[in-house]
Formats: C-alpha cells, structure tokens, sequence
C-alpha cells in the first residue's frame, strides 16, 4: 500500500468504522431487548438505515481531529515498523486508544457547562478509548493486510518470461 493511499484510509477510516460499530451494537441491543417484537427487525433495519448518515456525520464531527493525528502519528511509527508488521498494528490500536481518549475529553469539554475532571473521568470513560484501540487495531490489520509485499512464485519452465 502506497503512502497517500495509507494516510487517507488512517484519516477516512476510524470514524466511519466506529460509526457503523456503534450503530450495530445499539441495533442489534434493541433486537435482542425483552421488549422486541418479532417483526421489529424491519423497523430496526429502516431505523438504522436512517440514522446511519447522522451517526457518521456526526462521528466525523467528534473524531476529525483525532483521526488526523493517528494518521500523523502512524506515519511516523511506519519509519520504524514497516506497515506490515505487527509491531506497527499493535501501534496503531495503542494510537487509537489515545484518539479515544482525546475525543472523551473534548466531548466533554465541548458540551458540558463546567469542564471539570470529574465529569471526563467518570464511569463512560473507558468506552471510546476501547472502542478506540479496537478500530486502531482493525485498520492496523486491514493495513498490515494490504502492504504485504508482493511474493513472486517462479515455476522452472517460465523464469525469465515475466
């Protein structure tokens, strides 16, 4: 995977992902809710289908930032560890944790009267950091996966007719 291609997917790619993550666990919470009907998967569905675009924008909104600098600060960790190592995945999934844990705390400071560090360190504090690290580690394989160096198979009969 060429440069360009991997800092647009590093800045495109987390809050798309974690959009569609959240998006799927409430949907599916509500189907499996004690209070489900059985035809309520067509509801769900539409409902989800609705409110997929808000979500994005929205995660957009929250994690531009963030993603931005993941993407900086990968960028960086590939001059050490090649893309296609492991070092460099687990690297990213450590980078995403700290995206989380920035959009916790301008989240907070965004939307609340009083921006004190009881309210960032409260008992949701773990959620985005997680749901973080996962998404890093997520794109860190799918990037890991795409920068495989090309292995050549020569067979006897053919080498040098490439």
């Amino acid at each position: 995977m060429n440069r360009p291609a991997r800092i647009a997917l590093n800045i495109v790619g987390p809050p798309l992902i974690a959009a569609f993550l959240i998006m799927s666990a409430i949907e599916i919470g509500a189907l499996f809710s004690e209070s489900a009907q059985p035809n309520d998967w067509a509801n769900s569905l539409m409902t989800a289908l609705y409110y997929i675009p808000v979500a994005v924008i929205y995660a957009y909104k929250l994690a531009a930032l963030p993603s931005l600098i993941h993407a900086m600060l990968l960028e960086w960790v590939y001059r050490r560890y090649p893309a296609n190592t492991w070092n460099a995945c687990l690297l990213s999934g450590v980078s995403g944790a700290f995206a989380g844990v920035l959009i916790n705390i301008t989240n907070v400071i965004a939307f609340s009267d009083s921006a004190g560090f009881g309210e960032i360190f409260d008992g949701s504090f773990f959620i985005l950091p997680g749901l973080g690290m996962f998404v890093g580690f997520l794109l860190g394989l799918a990037i890991k996966r795409l920068s495989r160096k090309q292995e050549r198979v020569r067979e006897k009969g053919l080498s040098g007719c490439e």
